[in-house]
């Protein structure tokens, strides 16, 4: 008995909190402060209300929505119970007139109360917003520290006991009670009350007339009725109703008239005002500007914006509030239609759709703007562009545009440079040190300085290290499995296949070379920006072709590091046939994909190569008179420069195409292959000069290729030129 006693898990049991006096067990508790007067308050103060209506009406855009996360990212859960309950609370009342209502009384009372109706099947189906002012909490006796068992519902002779499970109780929280709320008009009840009152004084004020109270002295014995009745004889002459209420008071000798009261301009009537407005309007957490307040349209300025003070009301006052209600919901409503553990777990919560929130919208010149220059700078694709500005996708938008002169430096390429700058540096040495140009010998520092000093280059790369296995250069020794992989066979179905789509790439650049030429002729130098190459079925054949053999050879490596793990124990093979390959549609995609880039770089070139001859006095015309050259030999011109133009940018697209392709062979491979490969492991080996992003992820494993870091890493420095692999572990 004792043993499992020890495994029963143990009820935590609060200590200082169960001494803390609470009420007494079945009594209703009752506030201290009256809702009753402070919904008097709330109708009678215009700055009070105002700033309740404000908070509430903001409340009316924001949407209720359910997300779930899938695959670590969330998403929205169409359809779910608990967002058609709050969309549609009950018969009576919409989704908007129910956040209205939320806010409204907790903003009043510091308490929003809304019975639950439940369906046949005890889910909650409709929410009926009650009276704060007639609910009052019952403690229970559970030994818990005096939680809530219910509400006691009053009207009058009616009550009505509602169990807690069925009540839906918001609080603004108060440290001193847990059963009373405190709300921004309780807190600032002072000033509101002061400011009623002063109200009121103005009020009075001119309802005598626009005079200050005074003293009639009169020089003889009066009797009550007498006095009575001059009183009442001066308000009918001279108060706001008065006959003579714009005639001078006439007085005989025997009577004085002695002022008491303040006039209106020795109350600093615009000082007191503006001290109440802010007060009451930084309790309720509203710009004053946004609620008409007297003190802020006397002190505007560009600061004070209607526009900034609405984002400022957003960022510290609306946000807040709507993280507490989305935690709300979530605690209280979600666990009635998903299991606690799954919300405990952090895979299913509440949120907010803030689509429709005007405050919450960013200037549309500004994102059309930013989306512009990110398009210009290539940093967003064409479809990309569109989805920022809120344009459809167009089916043949997937490329970017490569500025004139841009020039990417790749791990590649830094490899290459940094190759250069250590031979040069070797040769260099092997004379003397001395820098043949600068005809320097024995002691010469290269930088035509004598003295025999020795001089860092700033400029030079630093030394790479690598690891020599089996004719491939790599960053580090293979792990026991990556050698089991078929190293230099993945590699030489790269470069082979970088190879063979290099050569199909420069064929279809010279055609696109001859396209742009042609059509350049066709237009003015104002509109060579429009310049658009069209790509053809056969080129992007011709292209499918080369990574689609490529594609294959990844496949095959799979099943042949498989087997090699196996140690010669037979693995049936499953390849599917060429015209039945899972990934037809995605060669399809990285083909097109290829082409676009390739097009983008060639008539970028030439537009920029076009414009820099017509800056350097060639023209483009027959009738151009200054012209140095004919016409003929502009186009001429334009188009051998850009056929004996650098090539590079064909290569980089051949080499990220075809490292893309085998991967993807590989990752298909391995799908088909599931119940073969018990893990993966994502290899960085294959690039010397690996970046940051690529180490982090070496060593990397998961059950599957999607849980780990895909490849070719999405952030690696280098671009699409990333070589790393995926491993599979034989099961």
């Amino acid at each position: 008995m004792h043993f499992f006693k020890d495994l029963a898990p143990v009820k935590a049991v609060k200590s200082a909190y169960n001494k803390i006096p609470v009420g007494q067990y079945g009594r209703p508790q009752y506030p201290s402060v009256s809702v009753f007067n402070l919904n008097r308050f709330y109708k009678t103060n215009e700055l009070a209300f105002s700033c309740i209506r404000a908070i509430a009406y903001a409340a009316m855009d924001p949407e209720p929505v359910v997300e779930r996360k899938t695959a670590n990212k969330w998403g929205t859960e169409e359809g779910h119970p608990l967002r058609s309950l709050l969309m549609w609370p009950n018969p009576s009342m919409s989704g908007a007139e129910f956040m209205q209502t939320i806010l409204t009384s907790a903003q009043i009372s510091g308490w929003f109360y809304a019975e639950i109706v439940r369906d046949g099947l005890g889910l909650p189906d409709q929410l009926w917003p009650l009276d704060p002012s007639k609910i009052f909490p019952v403690p229970g006796d559970d030994g818990q520290g005096g939680v809530i068992s219910g509400y006691e519902f009053r009207d009058g002779t009616i009550k009505e006991f509602i169990p807690a499970k069925d009540m839906i109780a918001y609080r603004l929280p108060n440290p001193g009670s847990r059963f009373e709320a405190l709300s921004p008009l309780m807190v600032a009840l002072g000033t509101i009350d002061a400011d009623v009152a002063m109200t009121d004084y103005i009020r009075a004020f001119f309802d005598g007339g626009g005079m200050p109270r005074g003293v009639v002295k009169v020089k003889r014995s009066l009797s009550d009725e007498q006095i009575t009745s001059i009183q009442q004889r001066w308000l009918l002459r001279y108060g706001r109703r008065g006959k003579m209420k714009e005639a001078p008071a006439v007085l005989d000798n025997e009577t004085d008239y002695t002022k008491i009261g303040a006039s209106m301009d020795e109350l600093e009537n615009e000082t007191i005002r503006g001290q109440h407005e802010s007060r009451i309007c930084g309790a309720f957490g509203v710009p004053p500007i946004l609620v008409g307040a007297y003190v802020a349209l006397v002190n505007v300025n560009q600061r004070a914006s209607v526009r900034e003070s609405q984002r400022d009301f957003w960022q510290n006052t609306m946000s807040p509030t709507f993280t507490q209600l989305r935690l709300f919901f979530t605690t209280r409503l979600l666990p009635e239609f998903e299991p606690v553990a799954l919300i405990r777990g952090e895979r299913v919560r509440c949120g907010w759709n803030m689509d429709h929130v005007a405050g919450m919208q960013e200037d549309t010149d500004a994102v059309h703007k930013r989306a512009r220059d990110d398009f210009n700078g290539g940093g967003l694709s064409w479809n990309e562009f569109r989805a920022k500005i809120g344009e459809s996708p167009d089916p043949d938008g997937n490329f970017f545009l490569l500025p004139t002169g841009f020039k990417p430096i790749t791990p590649k390429i830094a490899l290459a440079q940094a190759t250069t700058l250590a031979a040069t540096d070797t040769s260099t040495s092997a004379d003397g040190g001395g820098d043949p140009g600068a005809g320097g010998g024995a002691g010469n520092s290269g930088d035509g300085n004598q003295g025999g000093k020795s001089t860092a280059n700033p400029n030079r790369a630093p030394q790479v290290k690598s690891f020599e296995y089996e004719g491939l250069s790599l960053r580090r020794e293979p792990t026991a499995l990556e050698k089991k992989a078929g190293l230099p066979q993945i590699v030489a179905a790269m470069d082979e296949g970088e190879a063979s789509l290099e050569k199909t790439l420069l064929r279809i650049r010279e055609a696109m070379i001859n396209t742009c030429v042609e059509d350049l002729q066709k237009l003015d130098p104002g509109d060579y920006h429009t310049l658009a190459i069209t790509i053809s079925g056969a080129q992007t054949k011709q292209v499918r072709s080369s990574l689609s053999n490529t594609f294959e050879r990844g496949r095959e490596s799979v099943t042949r590091e498989l087997q090699t793990q196996a140690e010669g124990k037979a693995i049936i093979l499953r390849l599917s046939s060429k015209a039945a390959s899972p990934g037809a549609e995605r060669l399809d995609e990285l083909a097109l994909s290829t082409l676009t880039k390739l097009a983008n770089d060639v008539q970028a070139r030439a537009v920029g190569r076009a414009s820099e001859l017509i800056l350097l006095g060639l023209s483009p015309k027959d009738d151009a008179q200054a012209a140095k050259v004919k016409p003929a030999s502009f186009w001429k011109q334009l188009e051998t420069d850009l056929e004996e133009g650098s090539t590079q940018y064909a290569k980089r697209a051949a080499s990220g195409a075809t490292n893309a392709a085998l991967n993807l062979g590989r990752t298909l491979e391995a799908e088909e292959r599931a119940d073969e490969i018990k893990e993966v492991v994502y290899s960085a080996v294959l690039d010397q000069n690996t970046c940051g992003p690529c180490e982090d992820a070496d060593g990397e494993t998961g059950a599957t290729d999607d849980d780990v870091t895909s490849v070719p890493n999405p952030i690696c420095e280098g671009g699409s030129q990333c070589r790393c692999l995926h491993i599979h572990v034989l099961a």
